[in-house]
């Protein structure tokens, strides 16, 4: 090593003290993945079984004089008794395990919790293969049976062209909203709907003479200046449209294979509006009306072992689950929705 003579920049060993132990990672936090904010949760305790549909016309079905339910003095009574069909539907969950292996020596001279990182960041990679697995149920029109493009059901145009006297927005959610009301016999109330877009489409929708218009007139207003509610964090979009409660699903997927260059993606497409009822909303003796639920019979079990043969650790996420489309007629797919 050369000689040299001191001064400000050497006369010190640069460690990682020297920076407050700063980390520089980008692993998300699972409580932030959005998917439990509009996927019921089922805890189940056999990895294989069914749920029940229910025909559910009966329970509103009747005459507008109500003369088949009659019943007169001394007569006996009719025999019209209500039949309520079923159907069950099958989940089978599969077990995903997000592996890690770290050396003794790795361990043991790391400076920060390298074990406790490593978990951190399986934990996330089975969050995002959670939302992914979520977001492609919700976007398969063979599954979301009630489903339109923007321009056909807002009257002709798209959602990032709306303006004050046309409203494509509020007539195509309304729209939506209307069938989702009928079709539940007006149990999924607006209140219970949630609109999930991606940011590429938030932003879009946000840029809209319409959506400008909405939040000068709203509460939200304040805080587009102050920063200080979440309608810029939202994407520019308020938190609420219209009383839909609006969901941007913003989780990244990497598709690229490591070492390659970086290819990624939103989990929740491009161009792509999904309208869920969401859980915990519709109280029912014993159903849900949520669009979507996932079956978990393991959630993010963290295990680790140290193997004293290898002198190494081995640690592992592991998420036993299935996604169904449990109820598809709470449940709204608008595609095409930007220009």
């Amino acid at each position: 090593m050369t000689m040299t003579y001191p001064g400000g920049s050497n006369t010190f060993i640069p460690s990682f003290e020297s920076s407050g132990k700063l980390v520089t990672d980008f692993s998300r936090n699972v409580s932030t993945f959005n998917i439990n904010k509009y996927a019921a949760l089922i805890k189940v305790a056999k990895r294989i079984g069914y749920f029940q549909k229910r025909e559910i016309d009966e329970s509103v079905r009747t005459s507008a004089n109500g003369a088949e339910w009659l019943w007169a003095d001394g007569m006996a009574a009719g025999d019209n008794y209500i039949e309520q069909g079923f159907e069950w539907s099958p989940y089978a969950c599969r077990r995903y395990q997000f592996p890690f292996s770290l050396g003794d020596q790795s361990v043991s001279q790391a400076e920060w919790n390298i074990v406790a990182s490593y978990a951190a960041t399986a934990a996330s990679i089975a969050m995002t293969l959670r939302t992914k697995l979520a977001v492609a149920k919700l976007v398969d029109p063979s599954l979301m049976t009630q489903t339109n493009t923007a321009t056909a059901i807002s009257g002709g145009a798209k959602w990032d062209v709306g303006t004050v006297a046309a409203p494509s927005i509020k007539t195509g959610l309304m729209a939506a909203v209307s069938t989702i009301h009928k079709a539940t016999n007006g149990v999924v109330q607006p209140s219970n709907l949630a609109l999930l877009v991606n940011p590429n489409t938030a932003v879009k929708m946000a840029k809209s003479p319409e959506i400008h218009a909405y939040m000068s007139g709203s509460p939200f207003s304040l805080g587009m200046v102050q920063d200080s509610l979440n309608a810029l964090v939202n994407w520019g979009l308020p938190s609420s449209l219209y009383g839909i409660k609006v969901i941007v699903v913003d989780e990244v997927r990497v598709t690229s294979q490591k070492k390659q260059a970086r290819t990624d993606e939103y989990c929740l497409p491009d161009q792509t509006a999904v309208i869920v009822a969401r859980p915990g909303e519709i109280v029912q003796v014993d159903g849900t009306f949520s669009t979507i639920a996932l079956f978990s019979a393991e959630e993010l079990s963290v295990e680790t072992r140290q193997e004293i043969d290898n002198r190494r650790t081995v640690g592992r996420v592991v998420e036993d689950f299935d996604v169904q489309i449990v109820s598809p007629i709470s449940g709204y797919l608008i595609t095409a929705v930007c220009s």
